[in-house]
């Protein structure tokens, strides 16, 4: 009897989470990430293996100004907007948002331009690429406050359609523009597959962008709060990335041999992809978490169902992917990247570590509002990444800076769950609570 109880309500469960979108965002997510995945196999097998190298620079460069779009604001949206009950406040704080962002963007392309021009660009030929590359922070967060938008409004199925679109059409543009152009083909590429996703973000918000654009965002009477927490967000979220871009950037200025940057770059592409996993559930749960912010007892169940499922995946994943990783090199970038596989097992170990606890506990966190503990953990990473990084990279190579990497997400890792364990514990007791 009680096993035919569970299962009914194990049905129920599978049933409502169905209903709300998850499996659209889940299923949407798997196949981004495997036509993005694709699309980073064959454009490294198109171009040269040094040419690809010169790419994976210049692109890791910019990835440190996009880091900065927006100063966490996607965030505060998501938070607020759904704490808000009142749809006028909810339209201010889009509108606010939007205003304040469009402004730190500009700024972050103006900075790509100078840091060409005045930083240190240490392999030959990716100066010209650094500077193509300068509208990206813009156009990516106007695409991110669209997403945003539909995430908030628990939009899941319009925010799934979006980015499969976009997905598909950055595959198509860039590996055809890397065929035809190389390089310069990847980035145009980019460039078309959000300004066609943006006609029909458009068409499917329906008016409600008109509708946010006459509001007052200066009325907005979280203003303060948002800013606050949103700084917070991106400097948490930025210190967590700046582990994967510093490796790059530091192995260029260190070693600056563009094929091992090459080979590195190749080594990461499945462990980062595997996080499509729990980051596909982040961003389902974030709404609901975010609405029972104060309720212990829900809190307590539901962290601990999601971190048991993330346990269980991420550690058949981890042991599949280190047996057969010698396999699945050859088969997917052929034997010039063979120099990857030593760098990819560690890295696979690195993804068993940070999908279970680092990802969902850090955003947990932040749905708690505990930003502070999140920069304190990432400011500790960064550093530690840095000086780890310069040791370990001048002694191992390439294969330092990604032992760099487990060590410092390890330590991050077991910090961002025993304060997750601490800050329920602080939580006050509902006597009803929701469901």
């Amino acid at each position: 009897m009680r096993s035919s109880e569970l299962c009914k309500t194990l049905q129920a469960q599978i049933v409502n989470i169905a209903k709300k979108g998850f499996f659209h965002i889940f299923g949407s997510s798997i196949i981004n990430n495997i036509v993005l995945f694709i699309s980073n196999i064959l454009i490294a097998r198109i171009i040269p293996k040094e040419s690809y190298g010169v790419y994976v620079y210049a692109n890791n460069i910019v990835n440190f100004f996009l880091l900065a779009r927006g100063l966490g604001l996607s965030s505060g949206i998501i938070q607020f907007v759904s704490e808000a009950r009142d749809t006028t406040i909810k339209d201010q704080i889009y509108r606010y948002s939007l205003s304040v962002g469009n402004r730190i963007n500009l700024v972050l392309s103006v900075g790509i331009i100078a840091y060409a021009f005045l930083g240190p660009v240490t392999i030959d030929g990716a100066k010209p690429y650094v500077i193509a590359m300068c509208f990206l922070p813009y156009i990516q967060w106007i695409y991110d406050y669209f997403l945003t938008y539909f995430r908030a409004q628990r939009m899941n199925k319009a925010y799934s359609r979006i980015t499969n679109l976009n997905t598909i059409l950055y595959f198509v543009f860039s590996v055809l523009g890397c065929w035809i152009w190389g390089i310069v083909g990847i980035i145009f590429g980019r460039y078309i597959s959000y300004i066609i996703s943006f006609f029909f973000i458009w068409k499917k918000m329906d008016g409600d962008l008109t509708r946010i654009l006459k509001s007052n965002g200066n009325a907005c009477p979280d203003k303060k709060p948002l800013l606050k927490y949103s700084i917070g967000c991106f400097t948490s979220n930025a210190l967590s990335e700046l582990l994967y871009l510093l490796d790059v950037y530091l192995i260029g200025l260190i070693i600056a041999d563009s094929a091992i940057l090459a080979s590195y770059k190749v080594a990461t592409q499945i462990p980062t992809a595997l996080l499509i996993i729990p980051t596909s559930a982040v961003i389902f749960i974030y709404p609901y978490f975010a609405e029972h912010h104060l309720d212990k007892n829900w809190l307590k169940k539901n962290i601990r169902s999601v971190l048991l499922i993330l346990l269980i995946v991420n550690c058949l994943l981890g042991l599949l992917g280190y047996t057969f990783a010698p396999s699945i090199i050859e088969l997917l970038w052929g034997t010039k990247y063979e120099d990857a596989l030593p760098v990819f097992r560690i890295l696979m170990i690195n993804y068993v570590i940070s999908g279970t606890l680092r990802v969902p506990c850090g955003n947990i966190l932040a749905m708690l509002r505990k930003v502070k503990a999140n920069i304190f953990a990432s400011a500790i990473a960064g550093i530690s990444n840095i000086i780890f990084d310069i040791v370990f990279i001048s002694r191992w190579g390439s294969l330092g800076a990604a032992y760099a990497t487990v060590l410092v997400v390890l330590i991050t890792s077991a910090f961002s769950f025993l304060y997750l364990v601490r800050a329920i514990r602080e939580l006050p007791n509902l006597e009803e609570p929701e469901t």
